[in-house]
């Protein structure tokens, strides 16, 4: 943890050009305020993954984890945005649970940036 923490306190302090391009691999969960109105372009979710997320590396991917269901679910346009679902994980398939016992409410999501054809 301590090295991750010290890699982006690292990257965020050089202004050099290779820094610049954004991380490999993103991830995130819970992230309300981001994952609110995924279903529009302008959303803050993919304004926010285009800017951290790398241009240079064709495999370079977003993890995400939020609930699957209702207004709250991660909405993918699709074709007006540059990334691409890759896929949707039920968090079931981990035995996720809730409190109560239940089937877990929550999603994996795999983005990566669109392929260029």
């Amino acid at each position: 943890f301590l090295e991750f923490k010290k890699t982006i306190i690292l990257s965020r302090d050089n202004t050099s050009k290779q820094d610049q391009q954004g991380f490999d691999i993103i991830i995130g969960s819970s992230l309300q305020s981001l994952f609110d109105g995924t279903q529009d372009e302008n959303a803050p979710l993919w304004l926010t993954l285009d800017t951290l997320l790398s241009r240079s590396n064709p495999s370079a991917i977003v993890i995400l984890s939020h609930v699957r269901s209702g207004s709250e679910r991660i909405q993918v346009p699709t074709g007006t945005i540059p990334f691409e679902l890759v896929r949707r994980i039920p968090g079931d398939r981990f035995y996720m649970k809730t409190r109560d016992g239940n089937n877990s409410d929550f999603e994996l999501i795999v983005l990566r940036r669109r392929q260029v054809q």
